[in-house]
């Protein structure tokens, strides 16, 4: 009982902080739609099927690919290869930035294809402009989930969390300034995304470069 237990609250430990950072990161996403319904009810839809797009079509794609990275580099820094487990993150970071390419070309032609699946005009039209403010953040997307499973491989989870919590705190000022400040309206609420995921990607190269420590006899 003791064992599972132990093994219970280790997995806890790790599993945690991953939940938390993927809650923080949707929270951004509807915070954005949230702001963007008090423009009104054509940018709400706009947003709200951008939004869903995105997820459908870029994140999830990109944190599948990701979830390799745990998996092959955790049994490299489980083995003491640490050299392994760098190789593999730079040819995921490669990777995924290639996988990016595709996508970004596919929201940037948005309009076009939701027309061709029946979508109203003028939600097709909102739909495609937010889409096209999001792809600086979808490739901050991309190579922020390569950073926190190189150190979820190391069994750090917690940078990753606080990141995303700090970077969900800020969302919110963030769209008033996009939105409000700089007068972007509707497009301030795609770029503001696109901005918070650019800071949970720095809080995380941050902790990389300057806090992380090498393993033992690396």
């Amino acid at each position: 009982l003791g064992g599972f237990r132990g093994e219970a609250r280790t997995q806890l430990n790790l599993a945690l902080p991953v939940s938390l950072s993927m809650i923080c990161n949707r929270v951004m996403s509807l915070t954005s739609v949230a702001f963007v319904g008090h423009l009104g009810s054509l940018p709400l839809a706009g947003a709200a099927l951008a939004t869903t797009l995105g997820n459908v079509t870029g994140n999830s794609v990109l944190v599948g690919m990701a979830s390799a990275i745990s998996t092959i580099g955790g049994q490299a820094y489980g083995a003491g290869a640490y050299a392994t487990l760098g190789h593999v993150t730079q040819r995921a970071l490669l990777i995924l930035t290639l996988a990016t390419l595709p996508i970004a070309a596919l929201w940037s032609s948005a309009e076009p294809a939701l027309l061709a699946m029946g979508q109203d005009p003028d939600i097709a039209r909102a739909a495609a402009a937010y889409l096209a403010r999001l792809i600086p953040g979808l490739f901050f997307y991309a190579w922020n989930i390569t950073a926190q499973a190189y150190m979820q491989s190391q069994r750090i989870t917690r940078p990753g969390a606080v990141a995303g919590v700090v970077a969900a705190l800020l969302h919110v000022p963030a769209n008033v300034v996009f939105i409000r400040v700089l007068g972007l309206g509707y497009a301030g609420a795609a770029l503001a995304t696109s901005w918070s995921n650019g800071v949970v990607l720095c809080i995380n190269v941050g902790y990389l470069a300057f806090v992380k420590r090498d393993p033992p006899g690396k």
